[in-house]
């Protein structure tokens, strides 16, 4: 009862439901659930055509995500690993940037994440600037606010204008459904701390 429960509720309804949590963020969520629903597939695993763009976003409480990206028609996104810790991430992120063709590897490194650098520069990823022009394949790109900002202000658009396709993963779908933003400057980024739940698949 319980499972079917969450199947059909959004995050926030299960949660004040059946675990006595209140959401207290007011007013609809940032991502619109219709939107974000319209742009899913199925839930199967759909291959991510090669190269794609990875990303690796770890929240406050040590979660970790990596996340890829490949444009074509639409931008089709998939949450690749998220687990607990960061102790596994490098060597996965070598792996999968390896079977992936990765075009690059994008890290906010005033985030959390940036605490990954000393381990991602020791295992011989290049580690690349976010204002220089060129990034070699493979390469870490680290991503200024003001990028981190156009990106969280791009993939609303995405989402909205239905320019962006998911797989209905259970962590980014959770992510979505729980995400709050904070005034950033004259724009704007995810906000771990008003969120109600680790955003970690979203940002990345």
């Amino acid at each position: 009862v319980v499972r079917h429960a969450r199947s059909v509720l959004s995050l926030a309804e299960f949660r004040r439901s059946y675990l006595n949590i209140t959401d207290e963020r007011r007013g609809e969520p940032v991502i619109p659930a219709a939107k974000w629903a319209a742009c899913g597939k199925d839930g199967r695993a759909y291959p991510l055509p090669n190269p794609v763009a990875l990303a690796v976003d770890v929240s406050p409480d040590g979660s970790t995500a990596i996340g890829a990206a490949h444009a074509a028609k639409r931008v089709q996104v998939e949450v690749i690993e998220h687990l607990s810790g960061t102790g596994w991430v490098v060597p996965r992120l070598a792996e999968v940037a390896k079977r992936h063709k990765a075009s690059m590897i994008a890290l906010d490194p005033s985030g959390p994440a940036g605490a990954l650098l000393p381990d991602i520069k020791a295992a011989g990823f290049e580690v690349v600037a976010g204002a220089s022009k060129e990034v070699p394949q493979g390469a870490v790109r680290l991503v200024s606010t003001r990028e981190h900002q156009a990106a969280a202000g791009g993939i609303l658009a995405d989402i909205t204008e239905a320019r962006l396709v998911h797989t209905n993963q259970a962590p980014l779908n959770a992510a979505v459904d729980g995400a709050d933003k904070r005034a950033v400057s004259d724009s704007w980024l995810w906000s771990r701390k008003a969120s109600s739940v680790d955003i970690s698949p979203l940002v990345a």
